[in-house]
């Protein structure tokens, strides 16, 4: 199984769920076709005994020479099998990951086959989150998220602390980004070494804005060749305009020419926005709670604009707002509630043909605020969204005051924050309230999850291999309720899942059932069980791997604190 039991292939193709060779496949389902309707396994033939407190589950790389043990809501211990496999021959990396700050009930842990991907799973936050290692299978590498980045106490970085910094802004290609602030009234420059990875900033300076009296600078934005940029003051209520001397560089030679009015449409501006020829400007905030649409005779230039209409985008918190390059897609951040609303429009920043909005939600129960060692990605306090150049990447600027961050998230479908790879499954809301395993399918386009409070596998379809997001998986539907166990707390497929193994501490038992269809938990039978009670008392995780022409089952629990490997039978 994988999160609690992970199913594994031939050396040069093995581990997570069914991940076999063409050959091991063919082999093992002829010895199911031969003996489905039973399954038997020999003595235990290694044991290993990690030395840990209250160990929960434990699970093996893709190639079998990392085995993983994870304790219950604290820790997740690495070890390196000299031979695949074989707990006997695992030895400490000693290396840990602390993941109390993504849930403190965990029952379940797994990895995907390149080792980027893990998977936490507990009872907490009643889901599956992943976290991102970035050196692979290095468990002291992971950071919460999918390819997730932040920058923790974003106010701190630059020229001085500002606890108050809003806005945000990429230059046209993400060498740069600007971040605003009225706790000090500056403009903060930053150059990244990687276009639009705000991990790799290093400051240029900054631009003071209290000369040209501006006290309470919420965004900026620059036209399309760098030459003017503008900020919004939500205490003057203006918009104003500035030339640089050199483009997208405020520390240059900088020339206010204008100030513009938007107080008699909008007491407190927040956030703007241009269509990609100057002509309109849009300027959202949160006294009005809509965006206001302005037209400009000459592109760029402020002094030539006049209020046009505005629209309701059913926000009572509107603090800011971004375009699609082409305007044909519009995301606004709403700080009340902490969603992003999407919108589509047929005729490109043509408000009036906004479609209805899509939620996302950045602070699910499923997502844990605070917490800074896993660079939690939740929302507290939202102020600024925006797009990378292919609208690949979400960056979102919380400006909690406890714990104030930038991030940088996923999107599995360009411009669209609707397919935010967060890296969870909105599980509680089929009915998931105690996930004590999770598997993945043969090539991660499938995921399960057994469910203690009710006895039943749940699964999803993933519209991408092993990526999780609330909105880029499909509920299939949930098992009958596995009545030979009154308490399960592992699974675990057989290879090609033609069937699966589950264990729990009521019966103390190893029971399996065949599917009718490979990874179908809609029809499945109950074929039969066997004691476990001369290994283990209080079963907790089983994995099942098959390499080196073996088929073996391997069981952990809380009783003996131990590893127990078999060869099975069938």
């Amino acid at each position: 199984m994988n999160l609690i039991g992970n199913i594994s292939g031939s050396p040069s193709n093995s581990r997570v769920t069914g991940m076999l060779g063409h050959r091991d496949r063919i082999k093992f389902a002829h010895r199911m076709g031969q003996g489905a309707s039973s399954f038997d396994f020999t003595a235990s033939v290694v044991e290993y005994d990690p030395g840990l407190n209250y160990d929960y589950y434990f699970f093996f790389s893709k190639q079998g020479e990392k085995l993983y043990v994870g304790t219950y809501g604290d820790y997740l211990n690495s070890y390196t099998c000299s031979t695949p496999y074989d707990v006997s021959t695992a030895t400490s990396d000693n290396k840990q990951l602390d993941y109390r700050d993504i849930d403190s009930g965990v029952y379940a842990g797994n990895m995907d086959p390149t080792g980027r991907y893990l998977y936490i799973g507990g009872g907490d936050e009643d889901t599956v989150n992943t976290l991102t290692m970035t050196t692979p299978y290095d468990i002291t590498t992971a950071k919460s998220g999918v390819d997730a980045k932040v920058l923790t106490l974003f106010h701190d970085i630059g020229s001085v602390d500002d606890y108050r910094r809003y806005g945000f802004r990429f230059n046209n290609d993400g060498t740069k980004f600007y971040a605003v602030g009225y706790d000090n009234d500056r403009v903060e420059q930053f150059s990244l070494s990687t276009a639009y990875d705000i991990t790799t900033y290093s400051s240029d300076g900054y631009l003071s804005l209290s000369s040209f009296g501006i006290p309470f600078c919420q965004n900026i934005i620059w036209n399309n060749n760098g030459t003017k940029f503008y900020t919004v003051d939500t205490s003057n209520d203006d918009v104003n305009e500035f030339s640089v001397s050199t483009a997208y560089d405020v520390t240059s030679t900088v020339t206010e020419l204008n100030e513009f009015y938007v107080g008699s449409q909008e007491s407190s501006p927040e956030d703007i926005a241009f269509n990609s020829d100057g002509t309109k400007m849009f300027i959202c905030g949160s006294s009005g709670d809509d965006i206001n649409v302005y037209d400009l005779t000459t592109g760029f230039d402020t002094s030539t604009a006049s209020f046009d209409t505005n629209y309701n985008v059913g926000s009572t918190g509107v603090k800011t707002m971004c375009f699609s390059p082409d305007g044909t897609k519009l995301m606004v951040g709403d700080m009340n509630n902490d969603d992003i609303y999407y919108y589509t429009l047929s005729t490109a920043f043509d408000l009036s043909t906004l479609s209805t909005a899509s939620t996302i939600d950045l602070s699910p129960p499923e997502m844990r605020v605070l917490g800074g060692s896993l660079n939690n990605l939740a929302i507290a306090e939202l102020r600024s969204i925006r797009f990378n150049g292919d609208g690949t990447y979400l960056y979102v600027v919380d400006a909690h005051s406890s714990y104030d961050k930038l991030i940088q998230v996923r999107l599995m479908e360009p411009y669209n924050p609707t397919k935010a790879a967060l890296g969870y499954i909105d599980a509680d809301a089929v009915g998931v309230s105690s996930p004590m395993s999770f598997e993945f399918n043969d090539d991660g386009t499938r995921c399960f999850m057994l469910d203690g409070s009710d006895d039943m596998i749940y699964s999803w379809d993933l519209d991408h291999a092993y990526i999780l997001g609330p909105n880029i998986v499909t509920y299939l539907g949930a098992s009958v309720a596995l009545t030979q166990e009154a308490s399960p707390t592992g699974m675990a497929f057989a290879p090609g899942g033609s069937g699966f193994y589950m264990t729990g501490y009521s019966s103390d038992r190893i029971n399996y059932y065949s599917c009718a269809n490979p990874y179908d938990i809609s029809d499945i039978t109950f074929v039969n069980s066997r004691s476990i009670t001369s290994y283990e008392s209080t079963p907790r995780e089983i994995v099942v791997t098959f390499s080196h022409s073996e088929f073996q089952l391997h069981l952990g629990g809380n009783s003996t604190g131990k590893i127990h490997t078999f060869n099975m039978l069938v």
